[in-house]
Order: C-alpha cells, then sequence, then structure tokens
C-alpha cells in the first residue's frame, strides 16, 4: 500500500525520490503478492520514459504477466461475488498495464528499425486492450485511454509494411491462411460503436471524435496514394476526417487549458485533412496551421511547434505546386529554418527537416537564371543535402532518395557554377542511389536517369563520346527499374533519352526503336499531348521519313 501511495503521489508531483522509493516498495511486494506487479511495472514505465533503464521495460513486462495469471485464476469455491468483482477489476488493470508496457516495448523495436518485432508487439497490445475495453463500462474513464491507445497502435500497425509472405506450404491443398483484419478498418469500426453505444445524455468526449478522425485521415491518405489511386474516395474519407476533428476541437476547447496540447495535435490533423480535400479545403489550412503553432508556442512544446512549421512548409510547397509563385517557395524554406532551430541537431525529426529544405532549395534554386541568385542557392542546397546525407543511417529505408537528392544538387551547381569535382562526385553518389540495396524501384529509375545524365555531360566537358555508351546502358536500367515501379512516364522518359543516344552511337533504326518505346509509354501514361511526347513523336517522324 505505501509503494502504491508513493507511485500516486509521483504521478501528480513528479518528485524522483517518491519513483525510486515506489519501485522498491513494490519490488518486495510483487514477490509476496503477485498482484501487486501492476503497479511496480507502472512504476519500471516512468522510470523507463525519465531514465531510457535498458532492463526496466523487460521487468515490468515479466511484474504485469505475474500479475494478470494471478487475476485471471479461478476464484476459490468459497468467494464471495464482490471478491469476483474485486479480481476483476484488478486483471482490468493489469491488462491495461500491459497494453501499456507493449507499446513501450514496440517503440524500442521501432527505434531498432526491426519492423516485423514492432509488428508482432503492436497486434499483442491491440489484443490486450481489446480485452480491457470488453472488462469496463463505457463510462469508466480507462475505456477511453484504452481506445485511444489502441487507436494508435492499430494506425502504427497500418503504418508498417506488409510481413514478407511466408512459404508455401508442401503439402498439396494446404488451407489457405486467412489475412489479418485491416487495422485501420478495425480501428474505425470499434470508434464508430463506441460513439452509437455512447450513453444518451453524456457529452463524447473529444478524444473519440479526434482518434477517429485520425484514422479517416490515415484511409484518406491510403486512398490518395493506393496504386491504382482512387482521388474520390480520398476526398470523400478526408472531408468525414475533417468533421470529426472538427468537432474533437469544439469539444476538447470546452475543458479549457488543460485540453491544449490535444487541441494542438488534432488541428495539425485536421490541417492534414483539408489539405487532402481538393481545393475546397485549402484556403483554411494556412490559418489552422497558425493558430496550431500559436498555441505549441505557448505551450513551450518545441517538438509541437517544429511539426506544425513542417507542416506550413508542406502546405506552402502545395501552393507553389499549384500556383507557381515563388513566395510561397520562399516562405516554406524559411518554415523550415525555422523548425530546425526547434529540434535536435542529434534528432530523426532535425535529419528529416534538413532533407526536406535542401530538396525545397533545390528546387528554388532551379527557379533562378544561372547567374546571381541561382548559384548561391544551389550551393546552399547542396551544403544542407550533404550534412542530411551525413546523418542517415545504413539501413535507412530513405537512404537511396537522400543520395538521389544530393547527387541533384551537385549536378545543379555544376550547371551553375561548373566544377568537374561535382560532377565526378554526382556521378558517384548517384549510382550508389541506383544500385543501392532495397532502394524502391521508382528511386532507381530516376537515380539512373540522372546517371546517364551525368555521362553526357563528362563528354561534354571533354569533347568526347567515349561514355555515350555507358550513358545508353543507364537509360535501359532506368526504363527497367521504371517498369518495375509501374511508372510509364518514367519509362517514357527513359527510352526517348536513349533514342537521343542511339542517334549518336548506333544509328537511325536502333534510336527509332527506342522512340517508339517511349512513345508507347506516354500513350500508356495519358500524357500523349504533352511537350515531352510530341518531342518524342516529333523524332520517330523524322527518323522514319527518312529511312
Amino acid at each position: 500500500a505505501e509503494g502504491a501511495a508513493l507511485l500516486e503521489r509521483y504521478e501528480q508531483e513528479r518528485t524522483v525520490r517518491d519513483l525510486i522509493e515506489a519501485v522498491r516498495l513494490l519490488r518486495v511486494a510483487a514477490v509476496r503478492l503477485p498482484e501487486a506487479g501492476t503497479d511496480l511495472a507502472r512504476a519500471l514505465l516512468h522510470a523507463w520514459a525519465t531514465w531510457g533503464q535498458p532492463d526496466a521495460l523487460e521487468e515490468a513486462e515479466r511484474a504485469v504477466r505475474a500479475a494478470e495469471r494471478a487475476t485471471a485464476a479461478e476464484p476459490a469455491a468459497g468467494d464471495q461475488e464482490g471478491a469476483a468483482a474485486g479480481r476483476e477489476a484488478e486483471r482490468t488493470r493489469a491488462l491495461i498495464v500491459l497494453g501499456q508496457v507493449g507499446h513501450a516495448r514496440a517503440q524500442e523495436r521501432r527505434a531498432e528499425g526491426t519492423p516485423d518485432e514492432e509488428r508482432d508487439a503492436l497486434a499483442d497490445v491491440a489484443r490486450r486492450l481489446h480485452a480491457a475495453c470488453g472488462l469496463m463500462s463505457l463510462l469508466d474513464p480507462r475505456v477511453l485511454e484504452s481506445m485511444v491507445l489502441r487507436t494508435e497502435v492499430l494506425r502504427r500497425l497500418a503504418a508498417l509494411p506488409a510481413p514478407a509472405p511466408e512459404p508455401a506450404a508442401a503439402a498439396a491443398g494446404a488451407p489457405v491462411a486467412v489475412p489479418d483484419p485491416d487495422p485501420l478498418d478495425e480501428a474505425e469500426c470499434s470508434l464508430t460503436t463506441l460513439l452509437d453505444q455512447w450513453p444518451s445524455g453524456e457529452e463524447v468526449p473529444g478524444e473519440v471524435y479526434a482518434a477517429r478522425g485520425g484514422v479517416l485521415l490515415d484511409q484518406a491518405r491510403r486512398a490518395a496514394g493506393g496504386h491504382p489511386a482512387d482521388p474520390r474516395a480520398a476526398e470523400a474519407l478526408a472531408v468525414r476526417a475533417a468533421d470529426d476533428l472538427d468537432t474533437a476541437v469544439v469539444l476538447l476547447r470546452r475543458r479549457g487549458s488543460a485540453a491544449d496540447r490535444l487541441v494542438c495535435r488534432t488541428l495539425l490533423d485536421l490541417a492534414a485533412a483539408r489539405q487532402l480535400n481538393g481545393g475546397a479545403g485549402l484556403p483554411s489550412v494556412l490559418p489552422i496551421l497558425e493558430r496550431a503553432r500559436a498555441m505549441a508556442r505557448a505551450l513551450d512544446d518545441r517538438a509541437l511547434e517544429a511539426d506544425s512549421l513542417r507542416r506550413t512548409a508542406a502546405a506552402q510547397r502545395a501552393v507553389h505546386t499549384r500556383t507557381g509563385a515563388l513566395p510561397a517557395l520562399d516562405a516554406a524554406i524559411a518554415a523550415l529554418a525555422a523548425a530546425l532551430r526547434l529540434t535536435t541537431p542529434d534528432s530523426p525529426e532535425h535529419s528529416a527537416l534538413l532533407a526536406e529544405r535542401g530538396a525545397a532549395l533545390l528546387l528554388r534554386a532551379r527557379q533562378e537564371p544561372a547567374d546571381g541568385p541561382g548559384k548561391r542557392l544551389a550551393n546552399e542546397a547542396v551544403h544542407v543535402l550533404r550534412e542530411a546525407l551525413g546523418r542517415v543511417a545504413p539501413q535507412d529505408a530513405d537512404l537511396g532518395n537522400h543520395r538521389l537528392l544530393f547527387g541533384r544538387a551537385l549536378r545543379l551547381r555544376y550547371e551553375r557554377q561548373p566544377s568537374l569535382a561535382d560532377l565526378h562526385e554526382a556521378d558517384w553518389i548517384l549510382e550508389l542511389a541506383a544500385r543501392g540495396a532495397d532502394v524502391p524501384a521508382a528511386v532507381s529509375a530516376e537515380a539512373w536517369l540522372e546517371v546517364g545524365d551525368v555521362q553526357l555531360l563528362l563528354d561534354r566537358r571533354f569533347d568526347s563520346r567515349d561514355r555515350h555508351d555507358r550513358a545508353a546502358a543507364c537509360y535501359r536500367r532506368a526504363a527497367a527499374a521504371a517498369r518495375r515501379a509501374g511508372s510509364a512516364l518514367l519509362a517514357a522518359r527513359a527510352h526517348h533519352r536513349r533514342g537521343e543516344v542511339l542517334e549518336v552511337t548506333a544509328g537511325s533504326r536502333s534510336a527509332l526503336h527506342a522512340y517508339r518505346e517511349s512513345w508507347e509509354q506516354w500513350q500508356r501514361a495519358g500524357e500523349d499531348t504533352g511537350q515531352e511526347a510530341q518531342r518524342t513523336r516529333a523524332r520517330m517522324r523524322a527518323l522514319e521519313s527518312a529511312a
């Protein structure tokens, strides 16, 4: 009892001495009474979050599993009804804490870069929390806490790459495994059921609408980025997400400043939902993000403020993409610079922001003429992207894209202020991007296109054709990677550039074949009326008429 009281006091006052003493007393209590393992696990969770103790989670899991087993055991024959209810309440507490410990273990697996182990941990957490919710009444405040955590777990599960398929069973006629339910659909269904069953006359907590809005937002993103993309479904889901998130903000604001941090996060999701809702929601995105940033600054939450600035930059880049307005791109670059000042230099967030700012600088440099600001911006892009690349771990899934961006920046700087060192470094880093293990096919295709272009730039520098054959081979590899990626657009560009090289090195027949393949891909991509496609068509006609 004394250990539990100290733990309660620590959770209110955050006095480290209370936590240390609570852990000591609860360890002793859990030896005699396994049910005390639930409170010991809670205390160890705090120790892990505060000090990052490496063994705290393992000990917490052992303790709370022992508590759950003790409370799940069959009651003795003479147990009264009240005692049985007390055991069920203790089991519910144990299941909730077991879910919280499992979630922390999953976060460790994520930091270690082991998605299969993270997936297993998250699936176990979702099951535990589902079981706990089934043992509580709707108005128990722990139901809300558990449902929100379970939703977060299911959203993360949906974001993980699909597990590798298991080898086919050797025996003929082996039963086909039933696929797991979609985590986002499962989360939406659970939250909708909770809302439908909420007692009339009781105000629904804003957290429920915020959680369902986040799930709908993930579904909208998936529909927008799917293969094939479904823009109508994405917009419909984004509208539903925005409605839920709007409702959540209204309900949470009624609780005053105590809910400000959650309101700020909900505003960030609301802005994302509005941005996905086609042109209809775009005018409100930047004001929502500015409101979120103001709240984060008032809370002195640097991470939230940096996140709001990062999303502001993305919204400004979307404005630039839609309108071509350079001030929007400048605003995006400034927002990313401000976000960088708010993050720790060694953090993953800082590295990601560096890459985004470098990409924005690269895009901005291309809008300027070769002299003047164009040189300065290209030089700054190289410096920022070099630093970003230096911070990427070798096993990072985005390493290929980082290399591609850096190589493009080096090439652009060469074009702005010729330096052979830049061109050779670009050749080296772009080929690394193209050949890297586990590089997405689309990134590989773009990198091979760039490597081919660099070969031609090197030949032009030395007034030779020594590298033309290598350029043609690079474009052929780019076309093959584009096919694997399902990108007819990239394949069309690769075949066209290969045709241009083959006109010089192999003659009109080989070049015509490449142009015809390019034209076929332009048609497949639905881009056959564009300027690039018409250049391909013109070269085809010229070579056909000369044949």
